[in-house]
């Protein structure tokens, strides 16, 4: 396949017959990722058509964010400002929260972490594994 027709197919590519399901009670989806991490919430905002999905890339939250609203923080480090000022907010306001990570601040912030370990260079497969604090 060339490269432009990959790209193209991208979707068709990775489509799945998994349904995702949020927590129940959910009225809206919120996913916070910063450069490389908000990459999976546009993926995410594709393929999802349940709820409102949005994306956020900066320090706030809207203001629509409240105890219906499933809010996924992305930060491979775990450290990134702007995530982790998203995530506290969402929390103050009583969000159902959750993280992908590989640790730092936000794997201690929220209880429901999705760690991602066994990262190399060499080709080794990613493992994603559920952490809670």
């Amino acid at each position: 396949m060339e490269y432009l027709q990959e790209i193209l197919s991208l979707k068709d590519q990775i489509l799945t017959e998994t349904k995702v399901k949020v927590p129940s009670g959910i009225d809206n989806v919120v996913i916070a990722g910063m450069g490389g991490s908000g990459i999976a919430g546009k993926i995410f905002q594709e393929f999802y058509q349940s709820r409102p999905v949005t994306l956020v890339n900066s320090y706030e939250i809207p203001d629509f964010v409240n105890s219906r609203t499933f809010f996924v923080a992305i930060s491979y480090s775990g450290n990134t400002e702007e995530t982790l000022s998203a995530t506290e907010e969402a929390i103050r306001k009583g969000a159902k929260v959750a993280a992908i990570t590989s640790g730092g601040k936000l794997a201690t912030l929220v209880k429901d972490t999705f760690l991602v370990r066994g990262i190399s260079n060499q080709g080794q497969q990613w493992d994603i594994l559920p952490f809670h604090c």
